[in-house]
C-alpha cells in the first residue's frame, strides 16, 4: 500500500512537472516573440530618429545659408545708408552755409526798410498836424451855424407846446375807444381758450397716433435688418473665402507661403497643395 500510494503521488508529481514545463515553454516563447517585436520597434523608432537627425541637420543647413545671405544683404544696406548719411550732411552744411547769406541779406534788407519808414512816419506826423488845425477852424464855423439853429429850434419848440394840448384832447377820445375794444378782446379771449383745448386734444391724440406708427416701423426695420445682415454675411462670407484661395496661390507662386518659390524649391517643397491646408476654416 505505501509503494502504491508513493508510486501515485510521484505519478501526480511528473504530471506536474510535464505540465509546468509545457506552461514554462509557452510562456518562453511569448517572452521571446515579444522580445522580437520590441527589437523590431527599436529598430525602426531608430531608423526615424536617424531620419529626423538627418532632416534637420538640413533644415539647419539651409536656415544657416539663408541667414549668411540676409546679413551680408543688411550690411551693404547699413553701407548705402551711411554713404547717403554722408551725402546729407554735405546737403546740410551747404543749406546752412544758405540760410546764413540769406540772413545776412534780410539783415540789410531790415535796417534799409527801418530807415525808410522812420522818414515815412516824419512826413506823415507832419501832415496829420496839418489836418488836425483845419478840423479846428471847421469845428469853430460849424459850432457858431449849430447855435443859429438852436435859436430856430427853440421858436419851433413853443408852436409845438400848443399843438400838444390838441394832442392830449384826441388822446382821451383814444382812451375811451381802447376801453370798448377791450371789453372786445375779453370775448375773443374766450374763445381763444375753448380753441386752444380743441387743439391740446388734437395733439394728444396725433402723439398717440405718431407713437403707434412708431413702434409698427421699428418691428417693421427689425425684421428687414435682420434680413439684410444675413444675405450681406452670406456674401462677405463668399468673397473672403474667394479672397483668401486667391491669395494662398498668389503666395504659392511668390514663394511667401507655404514653400520655397516656384524656381527655388525642390519638387516635394513644390507639391504642396492648397487644399490641404484648411484655408476655408482659416478664413472663416
Amino acid at each position: 500500500d505505501m509503494n502504491d500510494d508513493i508510486d501515485s503521488s510521484i505519478k501526480t508529481v511528473r504530471d506536474m512537472t510535464s505540465a509546468l514545463r509545457l506552461e514554462v515553454d509557452s510562456r518562453r516563447r511569448k517572452v521571446d516573440e515579444s522580445l522580437s517585436q520590441i527589437r523590431a520597434e527599436m529598430k525602426s523608432v531608430d531608423d526615424k530618429v536617424d531620419s529626423n537627425m538627418s532632416n534637420q541637420t538640413r533644415q539647419l543647413e539651409e536656415a544657416s545659408a539663408a541667414l549668411t545671405s540676409r546679413l551680408e544683404a543688411s550690411a551693404e544696406h547699413a553701407r548705402g545708408l551711411e554713404d547717403m548719411a554722408n551725402r546729407h550732411a554735405e546737403i546740410h552744411r551747404e543749406i546752412h552755409s544758405k540760410v546764413d547769406e540769406n540772413h545776412a541779406a534780410m539783415e540789410a534788407r531790415h535796417s534799409k526798410l527801418e530807415a525808410t519808414l522812420r522818414t515815412q512816419d516824419e512826413q506823415l506826423h507832419k501832415e496829420i498836424n496839418d489836418r488836425v488845425d483845419g478840423v479846428e477852424r471847421h469845428h469853430a464855423n460849424v459850432s457858431k451855424e449849430t447855435s443859429k439853429r438852436l435859436n430856430a429850434l427853440d421858436l419851433r419848440i413853443s408852436g409845438l407846446q400848443g399843438a400838444s394840448g390838441e394832442a392830449k384832447r384826441d388822446i382821451h377820445k383814444l382812451r375811451d375807444e381802447v376801453n370798448s375794444l377791450t371789453v372786445k378782446s375779453a370775448a375773443h379771449d374766450v374763445d381763444i381758450g375753448k380753441n386752444s383745448d380743441d387743439l391740446r386734444k388734437l395733439e394728444r391724440q396725433r402723439a398717440e397716433d405718431q407713437q403707434r406708427h412708431k413702434q409698427d416701423m421699428d418691428g417693421v426695420y427689425e425684421e428687414l435688418d435682420q434680413k439684410v445682415y444675413e444675405k450681406s454675411f452670406h456674401a462677405l462670407e463668399d468673397n473672403v473665402t474667394k479672397l483668401t484661395r486667391g491669395t494662398v496661390k498668389l503666395c504659392q507662386v511668390v514663394g511667401v507661403f507655404p514653400g520655397a518659390r516656384m524656381n527655388d524649391g525642390t519638387e516635394e517643397e513644390l507639391d504642396v497643395d492648397v487644399e490641404l491646408l484648411n484655408w476655408e476654416d482659416c478664413a472663416q
